[in-house]
């Protein structure tokens, strides 16, 4: 249960940062894929 909390804590803020630096969308691109990438470890593990 903590690392989901964690997990889903991280991806809010994520989530809010793309939307303050709408001039950087590549690395965004790159954040949000390297979130997503551990939320699925995460869940097969």
């Amino acid at each position: 249960m903590m690392q989901r909390k964690e997990i889903s804590t991280a991806l809010k803020g994520n989530i809010d940062g793309i939307l303050m630096s709408k001039n950087q969308p590549l690395s965004c691109i790159e954040t949000v894929g390297f979130v997503f990438t551990n939320y699925a470890i995460h869940l097969a593990a």
